[in-house]
């Protein structure tokens, strides 16, 4: 390894390290291999396969806990490292490395090999917590070769894609910002579905270009359970299973050339991409690369922001009337935000139109579009309502406001709600004529996504975890329509008082939470 990439993969990796948010991380997948493999006593297990459990053998409980965490962290492994490059912008850094000889092929290897590595020393844990789950629960013997090989077969692509991912659209003006945080999440879901698809769907034996498309591998453990003879009903992750039935043993998975090297093939399949970002590199020249929190960035939002940068004049009355108002606390809310409007004109556009769909859609469409596209913009309103006064150095001046440091999370935590209520206003009061146990759910759950992208954003100082953790969260509910449970805000009209009840409970949980942080870290 050349010295100067070495130097970077290490520099990456120890900061990160040193990252209150990486701790809590590596906690959190602690809990993870605790939740992902259940005591099969008490009626859940790890692995069903048409029914069957499948018993606790170092194979099974490798191939389902490796299956699990490539899903998961293909998805929020982008999230976790897509700050590499505006990390070393911020801190100035970016400006002594460009003047260094470093080349850019050097530079930006060193950095997608440090998030690599970043996320490979978190499955690192997270397999340490599942072998502790083994001994626990395991049926037989724990072979440590066939949780490393394993492993390092279904995971290694997905974290290669993320990583890669990530650091390409840093580079890339156009996908740095916001607009990319969401794009990535379609792009994962496609990446998921297709390899799935074109996999499952055959009897015979995959091709190896079929399983070089499988970059999670959920289509390469299905395809060698069918070869075993044991079907394609394929379940994970604390799942329910049928004691009448007879348990299955998953035997092996031969390690052959071909499967090695499609493996190896799916991890190159977001090469190109880098190449791509490779070329669009700026290397921190100051008229090409400001920090976005200065500049507003270049992405395809702050450009459709620059292009509704007149609507915000609409506000400006409304932000003075919020500073001089006798209503000191309330007039601070007021003009937080609209400043969040001012600074985002897109959300402000996003906001008429989504207020006048909801005003003749029918109710179904109300329901099933208008209330699901709200939620996702609501993802580009509310992530960095916590972050964006730390991240602009203005921190220091809203602590010296009269009686504004001692209620900053009360404070972010009201303007965050006032946006978000005024996104869901038109259709609450629609759903409030019509079903208004729903309209209620509407009104927990807006509030409930305010408190969530505030106590995100504040503990972990980044909003891309809020847009992480809300976007897999909406498509969780996307996919569970069918549960009372997932209509957190009156999508289906399924939601049951007690559900309702419990995302409250959530809501007072979190800004409770938010409130606490800031006391602790004396903000």
């Amino acid at each position: 390894m050349a010295s100067p990439i070495g130097t970077i993969i290490r520099t990456d990796v120890r900061l990160r390290w040193r990252r209150t948010s990486t701790i809590v991380t590596l906690l959190l997948m602690i809990v993870f291999a605790y939740v992902v493999v259940p005591d099969f006593r008490l009626g859940h297990t790890v692995m069903v396969v048409d029914g069957h459990r499948a018993v606790y053998n170092s194979t099974a409980l490798a191939l389902s806990t490796a299956l699990f965490a490539s899903f998961f962290l293909g998805l929020f492994g982008f999230y976790l490292v897509g700050n590499a490059l505006r990390r070393d912008l911020d801190t100035r850094t970016g400006y002594i490395i460009a003047a260094t000889p470093i080349r850019n092929i050097e530079y930006l290897g060193g950095k997608l090999a440090g998030n690599i590595v970043f996320l490979g020393s978190i499955v690192a844990v997270y397999l340490v917590g599942v072998l502790g789950m083994h001994l626990l629960r395991g049926e037989a013997a724990i072979e440590p070769l066939t949780y490393l090989v394993t492993y390092l077969l279904m995971i290694v692509p997905s974290l290669v894609f993320a990583a890669t991912f990530a650091l390409a659209f840093e580079c890339l003006p156009l996908l740095a910002g916001r607009g990319g945080d969401i794009l990535y999440l379609f792009i994962w879901i496609v990446a998921l579905s297709v390899a799935g698809v074109v996999l499952a769907g055959r009897q015979a034996e995959p091709s190896w270009g079929a399983i070089a498309l499988d970059v999670f591998g959920m289509g390469t453990v299905l395809a060698e359970l069918h070869r075993q003879g044991l079907g394609q009903g394929l379940g994970i992750g604390s799942t329910v299973f049928d004691p009448s039935l007879a348990s299955v043993v998953v035997q092996h998975i031969p390690v052959s050339f071909a499967l090695v090297t499609a493996r190896l093939a799916s991890a190159l399949l977001p090469a190109p991409l880098f190449l791509l970002g490779l070329w669009s590199f700026h290397r921190f020249d100051p008229a090409k690369a400001r920090s976005a929190a200065k500049q507003g960035g270049k992405g395809i939002l702050a450009q459709l922001d620059k292009l509704l940068k007149p609507l915000t004049r609409l506000l400006l009355p409304v932000a003075a009337w919020g500073g001089r108002s006798r209503w000191r606390f309330g007039g601070q809310i007021v003009s937080d935000a609209a400043v969040t409007f001012m600074l985002s004109p897109i959300t402000l556009f996003a906001l008429v139109a989504l207020s006048a769909w909801g005003l003749v859609a029918p109710l179904g469409k109300l329901r099933g579009a208008v209330l699901p596209v709200t939620f996702f913009l609501l993802v580009l309103a509310l992530a960095d309502i916590a972050t964006r006064d730390r991240a602009v150095g203005a921190g220091p001046m809203l602590n010296g406001m009269p009686r504004l440091r001692s209620r900053r999370a009360l404070w972010k935590l009201a303007s965050a709600s006032l946006v978000a209520l005024l996104f869901t206003l038109v259709p609450m009061l629609r759903l409030l004529l019509s079903a208004p146990g729903s309209a209620a759910a509407l009104l927990v759950g807006t509030l409930f996504t305010a408190s969530l992208a505030v106590a995100l954003g504040a503990i972990t100082g980044t909003p891309k975890t809020f847009a992480a953790l809300f976007l897999f969260f909406l498509y969780l509910v996307l996919n569970g329509g069918a549960l009372p449970g997932f209509d957190f805000a009156g999508w289906t009209g399924l939601a049951t008082p007690s559900v309702t009840l419990s995302y409250l409970l959530a809501t007072g949980v979190l800004a409770a939470g938010s409130v606490a942080w800031q006391r602790f870290a004396r903000e």
